[in-house]
């Protein structure tokens, strides 16, 4: 019980940031199955010398290492001793991540993940034997791992890079897609005809978020239903500006009409911050809502609507540790 404890720790710490597609010379992902329905990419390296970055890593390292706590409460290893057994400290050692779905119903049967890593990924491969019902097998020049971490899924895995190279996890309950992604990276033909590229204004983000399909049957009724209708893809780009978050938000739609109304609506929106505060002006959360939000504007441009802010950092970080007290 306390190996499975470990294990699930281990890949909690070493896979869980996994909120996102690593970029690097040898293993660089430009394009997605065409089925995909969204893609969000995650570059740890840029997040992490922020100052709200750096404290959301401190906070995943002490979750990580509650996970190991058994249920009589010892303590459990130190972080030294962990990282010892994997080989390498992740929050160092990961520098990107990439999520992608083909299916919002049960994102988790389509997900493609990738993780980079520096040159290095330590103990993993050995490490992996102890999981449930553990299997390999070999692809060309790779070794794809596969493991089944409950009786209704089974994960397969691979690195790709050795030497001198940047590391790459690819990880997904479809094996082909792994070998896909696998023959992707060594430039060799997929048989994969049908895909979608990825934007290139992400780069140097913290994160970015492409949805290529908007989920119109899960949002319910009301405005947001209107406006979902009406907009055919998003991309969401966040990215440190000084003291502050910068997040620009830009929804295409299929007339410029239809992106001038959303233009519209979002500056109504905007115009309601400042309505409500001078109504309430004891009102404690707007006043917090109001300091945070800065520069917020709405711009359009042909079919595709643009909405930029700032949040401020420290702001945001005042909120996280009040919530955590």
């Amino acid at each position: 019980m306390m190996l499975h404890r470990f294990f699930a720790a281990m890949f909690l710490m070493a896979f869980l940031p996994l909120v996102s597609i690593g970029h690097s010379q040898e293993a660089t992902s430009s394009s997605v199955p065409a089925s995909s329905k969204f893609v969000v990419r995650l570059d740890l390296k840029a997040f992490k010398q922020t100052k709200l970055g750096s404290q959301l890593f401190d906070i995943a390292k002490k979750k990580a290492l509650e996970e190991l706590k058994s249920k009589e409460g010892s303590e459990g290893p130190s972080f030294e001793k962990i990282k010892e057994m994997i080989g390498f400290d992740p929050f160092e050692e990961i520098q990107g991540i990439s999520l992608s779905s083909s299916d919002y119903d049960h994102p988790e049967k389509s997900m493609i993940a990738l993780v980079k890593l520096k040159k290095t990924s330590g103990n993993i491969e050995g490490l992996l034997l102890g999981l449930p019902a553990y299997e390999s097998s070999e692809y060309g020049k790779h070794q794809i791992h596969s493991a089944s971490p409950d009786e209704n899924m089974r994960v397969y895995g691979a690195i790709h890079g050795t030497g001198s190279q940047d590391r790459t996890i690819v990880l997904s309950p479809m094996q082909d897609t792994v070998k896909k992604m696998l023959d992707q990276f060594d430039g060799k033909s997929s048989g994969q005809t049908s895909s979608r590229t990825l934007s290139e204004k992400g780069a140097g983000s913290m994160v970015h978020l492409e949805v290529f399909e908007i989920p119109v049957d899960k949002i319910g009724d009301g405005p947001q239903a209107n406006v979902a209708k009406i907009v055919k893809n998003l991309a969401l780009d966040v990215r440190e500006e000084g003291e502050n978050i910068g997040l620009k938000l830009q929804l295409n739609t299929g007339t410029e009409k239809q992106a001038e109304q959303l233009r519209q609506m979002a500056q109504g929106l905007i115009a309601m911050i400042d309505f409500a505060q001078s109504i309430e002006p004891e009102n404690d959360d707007l006043q917090k809502f109001q300091k945070m939000l800065r520069d917020v504007k709405a711009t359009c441009e042909g079919t595709a609507v643009q909405i930029g802010l700032k949040v401020s950092s420290e702001e945001i970080s005042k909120v996280i540790s009040e919530e955590l007290k």
